[in-house]
């Protein structure tokens, strides 16, 4: 039975090191994506508890360190109970089913987004109008559907 349990707390451990870029700073969840950049992401377990209206931060200084916050990782968002969120100019790319199944009603787009991933913002049926920055090259499958 303890070697079960050590076993257990052992493989526990291995995955929660598989997130060893991941870090918190104020109520966010981040991965590291490069030297100085990071994308929001969910917490470490997977769960998505952000609430309310939000505005992403451009950047976060995290152990000294400043990281420029460049993405929205896929699924950051994933059925969050939002009414808003703003994007800073810092990001150019929101992940697949980064809001989905959120209850959106308005997104604000920072002017440096470039790609929007499939099913982004599917099920935000609180979306009823919004304006897509000049800079969007790529909007993936079901990126808006409902």
């Amino acid at each position: 039975m303890k070697k079960d349990f050590k076993l257990l707390v052992m493989l526990a451990l291995a995955f929660v090191s598989l997130k060893a870029g991941a870090f918190q700073v104020d109520e966010f969840y981040y991965n590291k994506t490069g030297d100085a950049t990071c994308e929001v992401t969910s917490a470490p377990d997977g769960s998505t508890n952000y609430r309310g209206d939000i505005v992403i931060p451009s950047s976060v200084n995290y152990q000294g360190t400043d990281y420029a916050v460049t993405a929205i990782g896929e699924s950051a968002f994933l059925n969050c109970s939002l009414n808003s969120v703003t994007i800073p100019n810092s990001v150019d790319s929101i992940g697949e089913k980064a809001f989905m199944f959120c209850s959106l009603k308005s997104v604000f787009f920072g002017n440096s987004v470039k790609k929007i991933g499939d099913n982004a913002f599917n099920y935000c049926l609180g979306l009823t109008s919004l304006t897509l920055p000049n800079s969007l090259v790529t909007l993936g499958d079901h990126s808006f559907y409902n």
